[in-house]
This record gives C-alpha cells, sequence and structure tokens, in this order.
C-alpha cells in the first residue's frame, strides 16, 4: 500500500538540483592553485556527497599528498570562495521540481531541505533558482550539528516544522540520505534520476522523476 506523508525533507545536490558542473569548476579552480590538473563532471560525481571538506580530503588521499590539517583548510577556504561566487552558474533544478513543491504547499504539506552543502550556498542557490519560497525550513552546514548521515539535522528540521518524525520522509539521491533516515527513524525516497549511490544502504521507495513525489502527499 502506497504510504503518504505530512513532511518532505529534501536532500539538495542531486535531489532538487543538478550542481555537479559547477562544484566541478570550482574545484579545479583549487586544484589549478596546487598544480594538479582537472578533474571531468564524472569523477566529480564520486566525491561529492559528504560536504565539501571531504572532497578535499579525498582530492589530497587520491593524490597522496601529505598535507597538515591548516593545508587542508586553506585549500577548502580556496575552493569554498569561489563556488559561493559562481553557484548558479550552470546549476539548475531538476525537471518538475518547483511543479511539484508548489502541490506539496497546496496539499498542505511541509518541506525541508536538508544538506551537507553549507546552509549559505544552499539559500543563496535555491534564492536564484527560485525555490527558497516554496521551502519551509533549510538547514545545511554551519548550524551546529554533524552532517548527514548523522540524523540531526533531520531532528531539527522536523522539530521546526512541529511534525512527528514517523510522519516524514527523507527525499535523497546518496546513501548519506537514506542512512540520515535510517538514524532518524524515518522512510526515504531514492531519486534514480541523481549522481549519488544507496552503497550498502535501502530506501523505502524509488523514483525516476520528481513529480512521482505527488502520490506520496498526505
Amino acid at each position: 500500500m502506497q504510504e503518504k506523508f505530512k513532511c518532505f525533507i529534501f536532500d539538495l545536490d542531486g535531489t532538487l538540483i543538478d550542481s555537479v558542473d559547477d562544484l566541478t569548476t570550482a574545484f579545479n579552480h583549487m586544484r589549478k592553485t596546487l598544480n594538479y590538473p582537472p578533474v571531468d563532471r564524472a569523477k566529480m560525481e564520486t566525491l561529492i556527497g559528504n560536504g565539501m571538506r571531504d572532497v578535499i580530503v579525498k582530492n589530497f588521499a587520491e593524490m597522496n599528498a601529505d598535507v597538515t590539517e591548516a593545508e587542508i583548510d586553506q585549500a577548502l577556504e580556496t575552493m569554498r570562495s569561489y563556488y559561493l561566487a559562481h553557484t548558479v552558474v550552470l546549476t539548475k533544478a531538476y525537471e518538475n521540481v518547483a511543479q511539484t513543491l508548489e502541490y506539496m504547499r497546496q496539499q498542505g504539506c511541509k518541506t525541508a531541505v536538508v544538506t551537507n552543502k553549507y546552509t549559505s550556498a544552499a539559500v543563496d542557490i535555491l534564492k536564484k533558482l527560485g525555490l527558497a519560497d516554496l521551502l519551509d525550513v533549510i538547514f545545511g552546514n554551519g548550524e551546529g550539528f554533524p552532517l548527514k548521515p548523522a540524523p540531526d539535522l533531520l531532528w531539527a528540521a522536523a522539530k521546526q516544522l512541529d511534525v512527528p518524525m514517523e510522519n516524514c520522509v527523507m527525499v535523497g539521491d546518496n546513501h548519506t540520505d537514506l542512512g540520515a533516515a535510517r538514524n532518524a527513524g524515518c522512510k526515504s525516497i531514492f531519486c534514480c534520476f541523481g549522481y549519488g549511490t544507496e552503497q550498502d544502504e535501502k530506501a523505502s521507495y524509488y523514483i525516476d522523476n520528481f513529480q512521482e513525489l505527488k502520490a506520496f502527499c498526505k
């Protein structure tokens, strides 16, 4: 039987938006400052999902570079500052996102974004894409909570929206989203059109197009 939910908690990258190209550009800007060769979109898709710092750490690990925490911080700041100045050059919302979010609002459903991206970047992107006003809560890196797959951001969003966790569903494209849902005690919906992977996690439901979420509205 098809379950219905009152609150939809969304991942951002690979779920609401395709941001890989702009992230790749920012990453390659950082790599250029270190005299590293650029990577392509396909490679970038394998790196993202656990926050920008994790991308930087993976970068140095793959280059077999022996670096200090200060050097990681510097590389992170180089990438982050460039990205914040170029968040929506090639980034776009996936098909039917705005229409579906509007439908959810009309049905009285609550909506939140919970992302491992910096909150400031998430808000900036969602405003520029005209999606911010269709969302009730936007939480990300910088709120003082551990990142997904930890459940804390999901709990915080549900608490702010005053919706019991069992009436919420996590919608995302990566194992971090599915793990966060499992840890938070709610169901999950996996976006097959995104660029993440399930790895060892398992979603409650799967969708191929964002508008399929309309069927889950309570």
